[in-house]
């Protein structure tokens, strides 16, 4: 019943981030108090001892903490790196800066290795149902095209992959990639967005970022 209840709230996070618009745009908040962030040569490292992971990213780019509960759905942390260099073009009814963003949801007790990829399975599945659907899953996409939607490994971790473009009447074409995997027992929801027109040209940088995310 315990598992029951802990792939229930971190399937309700995951599906609320395909059906949300803008989850990756980064909003003015304070960082945590938990996630100090160190400056190793040109790069940066982001450190966040509560939930037991750090991110590596570029100078160029900025990071903000996220309000948690309000994008994502029920996520217990999340932070964004966004390239700072675009900040003057993200607005309503702009673009949106390229970005990488990590959501946590904590469990309460650890998934096992043979549980995972059953786990994974249902995210997908759910996933796949909002994204067929996006209107009923609440979502404001005007326009919503899935391009990929497996389950992989990264790096050595094994994933669900969803990337796809959407549009709302606000925005101009999006571009995203989400990650989602499970460590122990918390789940990381990483997402890499940029505009649609920028995606070829910024995918390397992204991919650099959410590549260097290391959990302990």
């Amino acid at each position: 019943m315990r598992k029951r209840i802990q792939i229930v709230v971190i399937l309700a996070a995951v599906v609320a981030a395909v059906s949300q618009v803008g989850c990756a745009s980064p909003l003015p908040s304070a960082t945590s108090a938990h996630s100090p962030t160190t400056e190793a040569g040109e790069a940066r490292t982001y450190v966040n001892s509560e939930y037991g992971f750090s991110v590596t990213y570029p100078p160029e780019f900025v990071e903000r903490g996220m309000p948690t509960g309000s994008i994502l759905g029920p996520v217990d942390f999340m932070v964004a790196f966004f390239d700072g260099s675009m900040a003057d073009e993200v607005g309503v009814g702009k673009a949106m800066t390229s970005t990488v963003t990590v959501g946590v949801v904590k469990g309460p007790s650890s998934i096992s290795k043979t549980q995972e990829r059953q786990y994974l399975k249902v995210f997908q599945d759910s996933c796949d149902a909002v994204a067929a659907h996006p209107e009923a899953a609440g979502a404001e996409y005007t326009t919503m095209k899935v391009l990929d939607s497996r389950i992989k490994r990264i790096r050595g971790r094994r994933c669900f992959v969803m990337e796809y473009t959407y549009q709302s009447d606000k925005q101009t074409l999006q571009h995203r990639m989400m990650r989602v995997f499970i460590a122990g027992d918390r789940a990381f929801m990483v997402n890499l967005e940029a505009t649609d027109s920028r995606w070829q040209n910024d995918l390397p940088t992204l991919t650099a970022i959410a590549d260097s995310l290391e959990v302990e």
